[in-house]
């Protein structure tokens, strides 16, 4: 920022100034292009005809005819009784009345811009000759067979097309260098969304450019500084929560043995109830530790990503399914069955999203009628999924469960009411989906009316070998 540097301002007046020079030398040319033609007789001059027809005059006054070669190419003419009769000349039928009309009138400027007249000579004999011609510059060539080529209009077509062309020339150079400097900017921005903070700090040679790419340079040094933040400290909040759980393990334990104890006497019932009591708290404890842990364990670095078809993590998902169904005695029904493309994930980590959908459905579905197994294909937003999905008997979601249900110890109102469940089945699930690069749909079934929850997981374009 110590060294000059250019402004957006000085940038433009550069390219106007430029534009307007070249406009200067456009000009310039096309002047110096006119006289080349005036001096090799390419171009005849505006004058060219009333000229001619001055140094031919005396042979147009006296002569006994007026022949066409005292007439200037370009020009016509018409030779008239004192009357106004017709005698002979190259006015055609129609310019002849309006000729000798401009004649009584004593008119000799007309239409055509201004650049047309007439010339009115009382011939020796008494005739009276009418010359047109034109106060305009024109071509030589093809002039005498009457083909007059405006030149002054052709020099400005001429101006206008190189003066058109030179703007789209400078307004491309213009913005291809405001495009480079704006590239700048874009790399930056793209950097810093993708969460990619460790970019060299980029400098432009324009003032305002630079002052963005600083604020930009500090706003990602504040963004890691913030991220790295925050990384530590959820760090030691596992740490606390890891040592706390460790801390209480153990007088939990010592509790619960006791109690284990105590229950083998014969204890009035009365103090047996209490001891129940005790032993039921400890157990719900210990879920509680065994939730924390696993939530804890949900933070951990992702694992090795794999290519698996999507026929082999059907097999995995139906081999937990039976595994499952040891612990929870109940039908598991195979709906629509769809395998295509290579799934691309942690197989760890997607194995127990699945288990967690399976045993929230196990938990809450009508055990005489177990649950439904499918998996299909989908699409969201131009991209192939393919989705595996658990549905239940039971009474579904309620509204807000379907807004909730995969939030951190949401345990719900009514379908959860027991104290077993800490509510992060199903967030874990969808935590673990999201960062495979898919994500996890809740709701109820039409023709049921149970719970579903679909794992969505991205099918990749290639194949395997």
């Amino acid at each position: 920022m110590k060294r000059g540097r250019k402004t957006l301002t000085g940038m433009f007046l550069k390219y106007i100034c430029l534009f307007c020079v070249h406009t200067l030398l456009l000009l310039v040319a096309v002047f110096l292009l006119f006289n080349y033609w005036l001096a090799k007789g390419i171009v005849l001059p505006a004058n060219f005809g009333e000229h001619s027809i001055r140094e031919n005059l005396p042979a147009i006054i006296n002569n006994e005819t007026v022949t066409e070669d005292l007439i200037p190419a370009g020009c016509f003419y018409g030779i008239y009784s004192r009357e106004g009769t017709w005698q002979y000349g190259s006015f055609t039928e129609e310019e002849q009345k309006s000729a000798w009309e401009h004649y009584r009138k004593n008119q000799t400027s007309v239409s055509y811009g201004g650049r047309q007249y007439y010339g009115f000579y009382e011939r020796k004999n008494g005739e009276i000759a009418i010359v047109r011609f034109y106060m305009v510059a024109h071509f030589a060539k093809g002039a005498e067979k009457g083909g007059m080529v405006n030149a002054e209009n052709l020099l400005i077509g001429i101006f206008v097309v190189l003066f058109l062309l030179q703007a789209f020339f400078v307004a491309k150079i213009f913005a291809k260098r405001l495009k480079k400097e704006l590239g700048i900017l874009q790399q930056v921005t793209e950097a810093i969304e993708k969460n990619n903070l460790e970019f060299a700090e980029m400098h432009s040679d324009v003032k305002e450019m630079e002052q963005v790419l600083v604020s930009l340079n500090r706003m990602r040094d504040a963004l890691k500084t913030s991220l790295e933040r925050q990384w530590e400290t959820e760090q030691k909040k596992r740490q606390q929560l890891s040592a706390l759980a460790h801390d209480i393990k153990t007088p939990l334990a010592v509790i619960r043995g006791n109690a284990e104890l105590l229950e083998e006497d014969n204890l009035p019932e009365e103090e047996a109830e209490c001891n129940r009591y005790i032993l039921k708290s400890a157990g719900e404890l210990e879920q509680y530790f065994t939730a924390m842990k696993q939530l804890l364990s949900s933070g951990e670095q992702q694992g090795e990503r794999e290519s698996f078809p999507a026929e082999q993590v059907k097999n995995l998902f139906l081999q937990q399914a039976k595994q499952l169904q040891r612990i929870y005695p109940m039908e598991i029904s195979l709906g629509e069955e769809s395998t295509e493309g290579i799934l691309q994930m942690d197989k760890t980590r997607i194995l127990r999203a699945w288990n967690n959908l399976l045993e929230n459905a196990m938990e809450y579905t009508d055990r005489e009628r177990g649950i439904r197994i499918f998996f299909e294909m989908g699409e969201q937003e131009s991209k192939n999924y393919w989705i595996a999905g658990v549905g239940d008997y039971g009474r579904g979601f309620s509204a807000a469960e379907l807004c909730h249900g995969t939030e951190e110890f949401y345990r719900g109102d009514n379908s959860r009411s027991g104290r077993e469940h800490q509510g992060l089945g199903l967030a874990i699930a969808e935590k673990f989906a999201a960062e495979e690069g898919g994500f996890l749909r809740l709701y109820n079934s039409a023709e049921t009316g149970g719970a579903v929850a679909e794992l969505w997981l991205p099918v990749c374009d290639f194949t395997q070998n």
